[in-house]
């Protein structure tokens, strides 16, 4: 029987949002299978293409669509998970859990939409590898696997390694003193310029291991104080250069220009 799998491309078209009505052309492929590449036209908007799935296996992949705008410009590749099923996939879907190599302790279990909650207390601390496998009536999905490190227990350390680099530079270490399974680490960035910056933070346990590393952004704003040691510097068509203090008022910096 033939397998289709059905994609609202309207979802992925550029310029959907003005309400236009045109012909686009779109081109997909499954998993790594780049050689084997689908394509052809769609109207947009509420155009939908069926997409052939015969030549794969019941069980994960990945689909891969693109489509050219009226500038003739591709779009970015959109990327999805599916799984082709069979008639015979049927019933509750079951878990398979286990650690490192050590298939004899093996989490088993229904997925029910909440959240599992696994007891690790017999691995030992250190850098350690989860293994996930569903299954559903006669499939069975492909192992995903997930790195992750276990940690003593925070109940009971006096406190914590932390260290910030800003911008790919080290910026600061600090030993940080915990209080019920948790550090605060105020973080002074008078010294940095205004603008985004990228930060990387990672703690260190007193045994040595290390969590994760964390990445992320902000935005170095001037304070009210500093702008109110800011001067503001000008110059006339005479070619006069002129330095005048400012004010500030409700975080806002204002001077006045001579024009005399």
């Amino acid at each position: 029987m033939r397998k289709l799998l059905t994609l609202l491309l309207c979802l992925v078209v550029h310029g959907m949002a003005r309400g236009q009505t045109n012909t686009y052309e779109y081109r997909y492929w499954f998993d790594d299978q780049s050689e084997a590449v689908v394509s052809g036209f769609f109207n947009s908007p509420g155009g939908h293409v069926d997409m052939n799935t015969d030549g794969l296996d019941y069980n994960l992949h990945y689909l891969h669509v693109q489509v050219k705008d009226t500038a003739g410009v591709w779009s970015s590749p959109i990327t999805r998970m599916f799984q082709k099923k069979t008639s015979e996939t049927d019933g509750p879907v079951t878990y398979n859990i286990w650690v490192n190599e050590d298939t004899e302790r093996m989490f088993t279990g229904s997925l029910t939409g909440d959240t599992l909650h696994l007891d690790m207390s017999h691995l030992r601390d250190g850098l350690q590898q989860l293994h996930l496998q569903v299954s559903q009536g006669n499939f069975y999905s492909a192992p995903k696997s997930k790195t992750f490190i276990k940690l003593p227990h925070a109940e009971g350390m006096g406190y914590l390694f932390c260290m910030m680099n800003i911008d790919g530079t080290p910026f600061r270490m600090e030993r940080l003193p915990m209080s019920g399974g948790a550090a605060t680490w105020v973080i002074d960035t008078d010294s940095l310029v205004t603008g985004i910056h990228r930060y990387t933070i990672m703690a260190i346990t007193p045994t040595g291991y290390a969590t994760s590393i964390r990445e992320g952004f902000f935005v170095r704003e001037n304070m009210a104080s500093q702008l109110a040691n800011q001067h503001c510097c000008y110059q006339g068509d005479n070619g006069t250069t002129v330095v005048v203090d400012g004010t500030t008022s409700s975080d806002q910096y204002h001077f006045d220009l001579d024009m005399s």
